[in-house]
């Protein structure tokens, strides 16, 4: 009992971080300048800076609502986003270095996406599949085939024998579970809500997508909660 106990906190715990990583606002790449201006200290003689001029209100509005590229006409072709996909993706298995192509929670793209704690774990090893693109205008869906290792029975081999949840060793088990190989996996078919925001197209993130990045995850974690509350 105190096991199962134990594994319910911690994929409550993983579950969470899992979802925040994924579904947060990420870092923008610029500050707007209404944030800038206020944001600024008292100069050296006590006078207060200059408040923003209506070019910068200007700006910031623009920057908080950004505004789509030229519009496509009609149907949307593979080749459009294929270079705008493999950034999304690359990012998406944890590949630092990849222009995101994300979508935040905000609707802003995630100009500093990168993934922390038990999430940067198993993204190295989640591979993107990207498949047919349909639509129109500004925005798209694409069939996406996402192959991610089978967390929870790994999170079980990574806790197994703890008296009490300790996240920095059941963190080191999993990495070298992971590390080791040979666990089992799921490919996910997801379909992704495509966008054109400021000259590319980025990948408007869901639950399905965060379920199948996180080895389903979320989903056990939904399935546990009717019991972690006494329900049947």
């Amino acid at each position: 009992m105190r096991h199962k106990t134990t594994l319910l906190a911690v994929l409550f715990a993983c579950g969470l971080l899992f979802t925040g990583c994924l579904f947060g606002g990420g870092e923008q790449e610029d500050h707007t300048a209404a944030q800038d201006t206020a944001a600024q200290q008292d100069t050296g003689d006590g006078t207060q800076a200059a408040g923003p001029t209506k070019e910068q209100e200007s700006a910031a509005d623009t920057k908080e609502a950004p505004q789509a590229g030229l519009p496509h006409t009609g149907p949307v072709a593979a080749a459009d986003v294929a270079d705008d996909l493999k950034e999304a993706a690359a990012a998406l298995t944890g590949d630092a270095s990849a222009d995101a192509h994300l979508l935040g929670a905000d609707g802003l793209p995630m100009t500093d996406f990168a993934y922390e704690g038990g999430a940067a774990l198993i993204a190295p090893y989640v591979r993107i599949g990207t498949g047919a693109v349909t639509g129109q205008d500004e925005t798209a869906t694409v069939e996406l085939t996402v192959t991610s290792p089978d967390l929870l029975p790994l999170i079980e081999q990574a806790v197994a024998g703890m008296e009490a949840l300790d996240e920095a060793q059941m963190n080191e088990n999993l990495a070298a579970l992971l590390a080791a190989g040979g666990y089992a996996e799921t490919a996910y078919a997801v379909k992704a809500e495509l966008r054109y925001v400021e000259g590319g197209w980025y990948i408007v993130q869901n639950e399905e997508l965060a379920n199948a990045l996180t080895g389903g995850l979320l989903a056990a974690e939904r399935e546990a909660a009717p019991k972690a509350g006494g329900g049947q």
